[in-house]
């Protein structure tokens, strides 16, 4: 009885590492084609508006200017996850809210209430109704500061298939349970 228990452990384990190591491909295949890329495919090129306008006007009215920067830019991270799940199907919604939203607000955001998690939540949905169209997903983002209290948002973002982004996410979830699961 053990060493059928002990057999059927090790085979899980190996379909696992197998799963892991194309995961890894297909994310190290994207992330190529991301590097390689996003240069030549601006939005002009594309022939769509500024992501990073998007992403400002879906932030703005979630914080206020008593914030301070980290509570800014976990805003705006929280709404760059919002614009990349709209971008999937709908069915694809509640697995990758556990993973991008629920996580984030857990560790950074005080919303007993649910306020917030309402309010991203429609603009999951005001994504797919206003920008069908724009099957970018926001790759990476970055805010930043000047002296003179003013944000530079920078957005790599890219057309890519579906099933890649949800492979990468997968890889990353998977990493990160390694990384828990090893220390």
């Amino acid at each position: 009885m053990t060493s059928v228990t002990r057999k059927q452990r090790r085979q899980q384990e190996r379909e696992r590492k197998k799963l892991f190591k194309k995961l890894n491909r297909i994310s190290s295949n994207a992330i190529d084609k991301i590097r390689n890329n996003c240069v030549a495919d601006t939005s002009e090129n594309l022939g769509l508006s500024r992501m990073s306008d998007h992403i400002s006007d879906f932030s703005e009215p979630l914080y206020d200017s008593s914030w301070d920067q980290d509570g800014i830019e976990d805003i705006y991270e929280l709404v760059c996850c919002c614009w990349n799940i709209g971008t999937c199907s709908k069915e694809f919604e509640d697995f990758l809210w556990g993973i991008l939203i629920e996580r984030k607000l857990d560790e950074c955001v005080n919303d007993p209430d649910g306020i917030l998690a309402s309010k991203l939540s429609g603009i999951i949905d005001q994504r797919r109704l206003r920008f069908a169209e724009d099957r970018r997903f926001i790759m990476d983002f970055r805010l930043e500061f000047t002296e003179d209290n003013c944000m530079n948002l920078q957005i790599v973002s890219m057309p890519i298939a579906q099933n890649e982004f949800l492979a990468m996410q997968a890889a990353r979830v998977m990493a990160m349970e390694d990384e828990t699961l090893g220390a």
